[in-house]
């Protein structure tokens, strides 16, 4: 049998940051900001969220993202290279 993400799993919301050179911020402070927009563009809360996949050169890891974010139930986590 064929494993397959196929309404499965979906890109629902985003959220960035303001644009600055020099915000004086943590990148995970940072990409907690841009994922909480996120989460509220798509009408979702922090709970809601059960996986997480990123770049693979960005600073921040999946396990501190979720613990950031409150995250207490993630069951899938991945990283993509540049340009997905």
């Amino acid at each position: 049998m064929e494993s397959t993400h196929r309404d499965r799993c979906a890109i629902t919301g985003i959220g960035a940051t303001e644009f600055s050179r020099d915000s004086r911020r943590s990148v995970l402070s940072l990409a907690g900001e841009a994922c909480l927009a996120a989460i509220a563009d798509a009408g979702l809360e922090p709970h809601d969220i059960d996986g997480i996949v990123r770049c693979d050169v960005d600073e921040v890891m999946h396990n501190d993202l979720a613990h950031s974010l409150g995250l207490t139930d993630v069951t899938y986590w991945g990283a993509t290279g540049v340009g997905g």
